[in-house]
Formats: C-alpha cells, structure tokens, sequence
C-alpha cells in the first residue's frame, strides 16, 4: 500500500525544488520523494507522526519533521549518540544515502529497532518542547523503548562525507538551527581511538577526548597524558582532608557574632539584647550597632506573640477552673446549711412529740369488764376534783 498523492506530491515538488539542480541531483531527488512517501516511511515524522517531513536522520534511518529534527541535533549530539540530520531540500544527497535509508527500513525500520514496546509519542509534546525531547532521550539515549541496551554502534551509521556534508552546513529555517562545533568534530574523528582507550581502562571518554585532543589524535601519547592525570588524581585521594573544627558552645541567649576585643565578657553579658529568641546577632565593631536577620526577627517575634497568646489563654483557664471551683465549693456549702436546717427542723418536731403526748397517743375504750376500770375512773374523777378546786381557787397555789 502505498501513500502518495497529488497533493503530497505536489508539496514535495515545492519542497525539494527549493534550489536549482542538475540532472544526477534530480534523479536523487525523485528517488529520495518516492521513498519518503512510500509505504516503510508513509510521509510522516517517524517521532511525531507529522506529515510532510522535511528532514532526514542519515544513520538512524528516519524522517523527521522540523521540530524533531531540532530535539535530534539537540539531545543526540554528545559523545556516541549522534544524529546526523539533514535536509531533503537544502543538503546534497547522494544514492548510497538513500541506499542506507532503504537498508535501516526507514520510518517502520527506526521502529523496529529503536521502540519495539511501540511506546506513543507523549501528545503534550506539542506544547512543551521538554517532553520531545525526554521522548528522544529515552528512546535513544536510555533505550528504555528497546528489550536490549543500547550500544555506541547503534549510531555509526555512513561512514562518508555525509556527516561531514550535514554537519558542517549552517542550517536555515524556523527552528534552532545550529553550526557543529570542533568539539563534535574532534568526537567524529577520534571515535575509533576513544573507544580503543576505554577498552584499554580509561573510562571516562571525555578525559578520553581530550587526552587525544592535546596529542594530535597520538595514543601513546594520549596514554601517557591520562597516566599522569590518574595520578595526579590518586595523590589527590591520598591526602587525608583535615578535620573539621569543633563546634562551639552555643549559650542560652543569643550572643554577638564578632567580638571586638574592646570589651569584656562581663560587659558582653550585661548587653541587653535586641530581642530573645533564637536570632543570629552581628555586632558592627566600629559602631557597636547590633544587626539581625529581618526575616529571622519576624520569625522569632510570630514565635513570641503566639507563645504571650498561649500563656494568657492559660491563665485565663486557670481563673476560670478556680472560680467554677469556688462557685462549686459555695454550692456544696449552700446545701450543707440547707440539710443542716432540715435536720435541726426534724429533730425539734421530734422532741416537741415528747412534750405533747396527746398529739401522738390514740384513744382507747375502757369497758366496766376491764380490771382497770375502776382505777382509772378513781384517776379522771381525782384529776376532776383537782382542776375543779384550783378553777375555783385560782390563787391557792
């Protein structure tokens, strides 16, 4: 299946016409369109999935629209993980570029190889150009998109004149262009030597660089360089690092940070300081002004306020609990009286029943049957006779 069209067509025509050529040049291009609109590459970005591409990474087999393309010459431009991008319509192409295109299989090849989990392309990557590149980084640089890890050969590519051709050409257009420096000139050329060195133990490619760099591209030199430097390094590592002084005593009160020698401790203690708290204090010796940190003192002033604000709503608890106590203690006196009187009222009805027996006696009927009878009525008719002489004789006494 096969996406072309005459629209697409037609913008490729404008694209890849930007610039007089002669006929070699146009039968490469005709072939370089064919391919980009083919059905390995489906005239999309192989990132992005944006149509019309209009730009190339040579080695890693794909086509890459102009943001894309930016992210690549941004992110994969360091050490062994190089991308070399160019243009379809202001770069000079050649067949066996093609050729190697149509060898890594393009767009569907680049997929393949770099991102078989099939990890999508983040959509907010077209408002925040960071996540593009994160993308790229993972992809290629991490390989977090690959079952197996990434290696330097993965970005070898064409060795011809192509890097030199896509990399030495000042870049035009929208996007963030960028001329390759001698750093990423030097990478290209010492490759080989700096992977060499670091089969051999040196480590660390970019001491690797410049080692090759100060001996002209020279390994034994660059060996000898890297062989001092290890042990400038290691007499470095041998040299204990001094101890550390140990820290002062801190008082109580905040103290100044400078002592002037002009004045005694004695004098320094009688000082009153600014506020209390925990606030670094700096002595002007020349003036003997007191500075503080604006922002510690506002902090230490908050912590003040909040601890006078905690302390009063304390002691108004406290007064409160002492005069609920006092209104309960008056409370507990008040009913104390209460069953006090009640009591002292209970007992003189008691002792008033003695004094008054006919008001708690009960009346009982005494027949002439009962042996009693005579006695008790000789009893009445005494206290009769009695009451009787005195009605009569009140004051016989």
């Amino acid at each position: 299946m096969r996406f072309r069209s005459s629209s697409s067509r037609s913008a490729y025509d404008d694209t890849f016409n930007s610039r007089p050529r002669n006929r070699t040049d146009q039968s490469v291009v005709n072939e370089l369109k064919d391919y980009v609109t083919s059905s390995d590459n489906g005239n999309k970005c192989a990132e992005c999935s944006s149509t019309f591409p209009t730009w190339c990474s040579v080695n890693l087999g794909c086509f890459l629209c102009g943001r894309c393309a930016s992210v690549h010459r941004k992110i994969l431009n360091h050490e062994f993980y190089v991308s070399d991008v160019k243009s379809l319509s202001i770069d000079t192409w050649h067949y066996k570029e093609i050729d190697h295109l149509k060898k890594l299989g393009g767009n569907k090849g680049n997929k393949k190889f770099w991102n078989p989990r099939n990890e999508p392309f983040p959509y907010d990557a077209e408002d925040d150009k960071s996540i593009a590149e994160q993308f790229v980084r993972n992809k290629y640089i991490l390989g977090k998109y690959k079952y197996d890890e990434v290696k330097p050969e993965d970005f070898e590519g064409l060795k011809s004149r192509s890097r030199a051709n896509s990399c030495g050409h000042r870049r035009s257009g929208r996007y963030d262009d960028q001329e390759v420096s001698d750093d990423d000139r030097y990478e290209s050329d010492y490759r080989r030597q700096v992977r060499q060195l670091k089969e051999m133990g040196f480590s660390d490619s970019e001491k690797n660089l410049k080692a090759l760099k100060k001996s002209n591209g020279n390994m034994n030199r660059a060996i000898d360089v890297l062989g001092k430097e290890e042990n400038r390094q290691s007499v470095k590592e041998t040299v204990p690092n001094p101890s550390l002084p140990a820290r002062p005593s801190t008082s109580a009160g905040p103290q100044p940070a400078i002592f002037d020698g002009m004045s005694d401790m004695a004098s320094l203690q009688q000082q009153q300081p600014v506020m209390t708290g925990a606030v670094q204090q700096y002595l002007d010796p020349a003036t003997g002004i007191i500075y503080v940190d604006q922002n510690q003192y506002i902090m230490a002033q908050a912590l003040q306020q909040n601890q006078q604000q905690a302390q009063m709503m304390q002691m108004q608890q406290a007064a409160l609990q002492q005069q609920q106590q006092a209104i309960q203690q008056q409370y507990q006196q008040q009913v104390a009286l209460q069953q006090q009187q009640v009591h002292n009222q209970q007992k003189n009805a008691i002792l008033g029943l003695y004094q008054r027996p006919d008001l708690y006696t009960t009346p009982v009927e005494i027949t002439e049957s009962n042996p009693q009878y005579k006695q008790l009525f000789q009893q009445q008719q005494q206290q009769q006779q009695q009451f009787q002489n005195q009605f009569q004789n009140p004051n016989t006494r």
